[in-house]
């Protein structure tokens, strides 16, 4: 992933940096995020889309949080890769036709 990151091939979405900033990140976290702050982010996407999305494509009940809808709304509109190793969401990557590693 650092190697995809350093050749500015892999796309930040704001959810996935929120929720590493309220982990545990505490070595070199200034430069860790400062780092992160200056990739390629993906779109952010309207909230009125995100639950149209969950409702069209009858989402609820399967082990997905939100985040993994924005997700996965992220990789189709950026036309984009989804790196995960969350079995939900692989599933749902793949239900989607959207590449995942």
């Amino acid at each position: 992933m650092h190697s995809l990151l350093d050749t500015n091939r892999a796309l930040v979405h704001d959810f996935v940096e929120a929720e590493l900033r309220v982990g545990q990140i505490n070595k070199d976290r200034e430069s860790f995020f400062r780092y992160l702050q200056n990739q390629p982010r993906a779109k952010a996407i309207a909230m009125a889309d995100l639950i149209d999305f969950v409702e069209r494509k009858s989402l609820y009940g399967r082990g997905l949080s939100f985040i993994d809808i924005a997700l996965v709304i992220a990789a189709i509109v950026e036309n984009a890769w989804l790196w995960t190793h969350d079995r939900a969401l692989h599933k749902l990557a793949e239900e989607m036709a959207i590449d995942f590693h």
